[in-house]
């Protein structure tokens, strides 16, 4: 079970949302649904990987030291070492760092002495050492919290871009993840005062769920200039990038991973035998094309129907694994461009991936045919305690969740007006 806890964020005065299964969001538009999925997206997402992140700051904070203190005392001859000289002091200072595990006490001449062999090795010149050993000393010793509060607001922030607190108040936000299994409760909280974050509790960095944003805008349309010089990624949210990423990784899988995703695969076949009639493959120059198997010829995305891509997309995250068992998939309004029998497969679709393979989902939507189609689907699944649905309410000037599980109609009147005003 994923709870989640949101106050004051963007549109959202309060809302408190569980994901046992699939939950779904329902309102009417500006009623802060897409606010909700992206608080998901930035809680399951925001320690994804900290270790990772920390090491690489280091190693780009040590070579930007050791490439000035280079730069300023040596005049280089051999162009080679000018580019290489402080990426091979930085290789060789961490490496030694994490392979002999020094103590805070031994940073300081451990890296001063593989400074002073290095130089000497390469005839450059080692005056004033003591400021970048110092500054590296700096480096290696900061501390974790500190660490993890820079990743975990930076990832916010950028999910956000700089927009967590409600505009023009002075409300803290706030944001509180909750995972429960058999074994134990893990939560994580953060909040907000002048989008400026404090975290809540203790830092918590392990993490095994992912969480995937499907966006309105179909990723597919961005694929297809990726390979021109022309195009840029600085345009796309941090959602759409990292989907784009996910689309065309190729993964080492463990045996256990392998075992899992064959079973998956049954899933990845309807969806090519009665949907998408074909698969996304890497080009010759490492884009990501879809390959149309009726008449065995690459289709230009800009040519393929707006409906069957979010099929396309689905189909690819379950291929190549970037979609596994106890991970979050959020979908924002999946029924765009699709007719209502096609909403109906997609709800078909969403319903297996989660009864299948375990994957927690979180769609919003306005349709009224796509939220019948997940009830009455969950239900013939034999799922339909797991599945829980919202309704967004206006309070004020902000909007508030409410949980009409027990009486789903409370949306689809709401829904169905317009029609019924006609």
């Amino acid at each position: 079970m994923l709870e989640i806890q949101i106050r004051n964020v963007g549109k959202i005065k309060e809302a408190c949302i569980e994901l046992p299964g699939i939950t779904v969001i329902a309102g009417l538009n500006g009623t802060g649904k897409s606010t909700i999925a992206k608080s998901v997206f930035a809680a399951v997402n925001a320690r994804k990987n900290i270790a990772g992140k920390i090491r690489n700051d280091q190693r780009q904070s040590i070579e930007d030291e050791l490439e000035q203190w280079l730069e300023q005392n040596n005049d280089f001859d051999d162009i080679m070492l000018f580019f290489e000289a402080h990426e091979e002091l930085t290789q060789h200072i961490l490496e030694a760092y994490e392979n002999e595990k020094w103590e805070k006490d031994e940073i300081y001449e451990k890296t001063k002495k593989i400074i002073k062999e290095y130089c000497a090795d390469n005839i450059l010149d080692t005056s004033d050492i003591e400021e970048p050993v110092e500054e590296i000393v700096r480096i290696l010793n900061r501390n974790l919290d500190e660490y993890v509060r820079f990743f975990v607001e930076q990832y916010y922030q950028n999910v956000f871009r700089d927009q967590i607190n409600p505009i023009g108040t002075e409300k803290t936000a706030f944001v509180n993840y909750r995972k429960t299994d058999e074994e134990k409760t893990v939560t994580s909280s953060v909040s907000f005062q002048h989008n400026k974050m404090s975290i809540i509790g203790k830092i918590l960095t392990l993490q095994q769920e992912n969480a995937i944003y499907i966006e309105t805008h179909s990723v597919l349309d961005f694929c297809q200039n990726l390979g021109r010089r022309s195009n840029r990624t600085g345009g796309m949210t941090l959602p759409t990038r990292e989907l784009l990423s996910s689309l065309s990784a190729e993964r080492k899988l463990t045996f256990a991973q392998q075992q899992e995703q064959e079973r998956n695969q049954k899933i990845v076949q309807d969806i090519a035998e009665n949907i998408t009639h074909g698969h996304l493959q890497k080009s010759k120059n490492g884009t990501i094309e879809f390959w149309d198997e009726g008449i065995n010829e690459k289709i230009e995305f800009s040519n393929m129907s707006a409906g069957l891509k979010i099929f396309t997309v689905l189909q690819q995250l379950i291929s190549n694994y970037s979609l596994k068992r106890g991970d979050v998939l959020i979908v924002d309004e999946p029924e765009v461009n699709l007719h209502p029998t096609w909403q109906i497969t997609l709800a078909e679709i969403l319903v297996r991936i989660y009864k299948e393979l375990g994957i927690f989902i979180l769609a919003n939507s306005h349709s009224p045919y796509f939220i019948r189609a997940i009830e009455v689907k969950m239900a013939e699944y034999e799922c339909a305690l797991q599945g829980r649905y919202y309704f967004m309410k206006q309070d004020e000037n902000a909007y508030i969740s409410t949980d009409v599980t027990e009486n789903t109609n409370e949306i689809y009147d709401a829904l169905y007006q317009p029609l019924n005003l006609l």
